[in-house]
């Protein structure tokens, strides 16, 4: 078995190319999967390994207090392992096949506090036009909660100051018409009339991109 793990080791490294550190982690999965195959389950060759050989591992990690993280880890590295050794005819069957990873756990993001926000808008210096940009653009992302992605693909026509609103393109290039408050409506006012026309000239050059 040993022989076969170390195969599979040397074409990670010339013929996936994998980087060095990818390619310890492998091994480390691996030759816990192995001792584990050899030692509990006393399994002598790699074609004898079944489903419930790898289940019972899985379920071994987990009473030794692995994360789900990296149980899902070890899962891509056998199931990668497994579908070498049916490639090279080492083993009749890939047990692994139907083997699936655990849900993972998904932490919210981070909420910034009214007082971090007030910070983050007011940090740009608007006695410079870059500054006067950097306001008008936190400015409009914290009043319409668009994306950053959405934002700096906004052009001039997007933009209607008298009416309230900015018309922005998500995922699939829907078109979305968002309400803007009236600070982010001023902070674009004061950007579009002093601090774009220097940022533009001074780039000499044209563009219809707002920023």
């Amino acid at each position: 078995m040993e022989y076969e793990l170390k195969d599979f080791l040397h074409y990670l490294t010339v013929e996936r190319n994998l980087a060095k550190n990818t390619i310890i982690s492998y091994e480390r999965d691996l030759k816990k999967y192995a001792h584990y195959l050899r030692h509990v389950e006393q399994i002598q060759s790699w074609n004898d390994v079944t489903r419930l050989h790898i289940m019972q591992f899985l379920k071994f990690l987990k009473e030794k207090g692995n994360s789900p993280k990296t149980i899902a880890r070890h899962i891509a590295s056998i199931r990668s392992f497994h579908q070498f050794l049916l490639r090279e005819k080492v083993a009749e069957q890939d047990p692994s096949v139907h083997i699936e990873s655990p849900q993972m756990e998904r932490t919210l993001p981070k909420v910034l506090s009214l007082e971090e926000v007030e910070a983050l808008l007011e940090a740009p210096k608007t006695n410079t036009p870059i500054g006067v940009r950097d306001k008008a653009m936190l400015e409009l992302l914290y009043a319409t909660g668009m994306r950053v992605s959405e934002l700096v693909n906004l052009n001039l026509s997007d933009v209607h100051l008298t009416m309230g609103f900015v018309r922005c393109y998500g995922k699939g290039k829907k078109e979305r018409i968002v309400p803007v408050g009236s600070m982010a409506l001023n902070a674009l006012k004061v950007y579009l009339e002093t601090a774009r026309p220097k940022l533009i000239n001074s780039k000499k050059r044209t563009t219809d991109a707002l920023f």
